[in-house]
């Protein structure tokens, strides 16, 4: 795990591409954060759906291992072409 020290929003965002190996397209990514004080763990991404009406399946899918992985809090990103 990291910890963005004195980090902004473009830091998490370069980590979240870092640890996925490319910039996403049409992504939701979530970055959790752990512990105290607040570290990097699992970034997750998932393929925004074709069809908005399934985001409450695919989000509990996202949601599930965040929580298995005890992550405090989420910084979502939303990778849009």
């Amino acid at each position: 795990m990291t910890t963005i020290v004195h980090g902004g929003p473009g830091d998490v965002i370069a980590y979240a591409w870092y640890q996925i190996g490319y910039r996403p397209r049409e992504s939701l990514v979530l970055v959790g954060l752990t512990g105290s004080p607040r570290r990097t763990g699992p970034v997750l991404r998932c393929d925004l759906p074709a069809s908005r009406g399934c985001v409450d399946r695919w989000g509990a899918a996202l949601v599930d291992p965040l929580r298995r992985c005890d992550v405090r809090s989420v910084v979502v990103l939303l990778a849009v072409a």
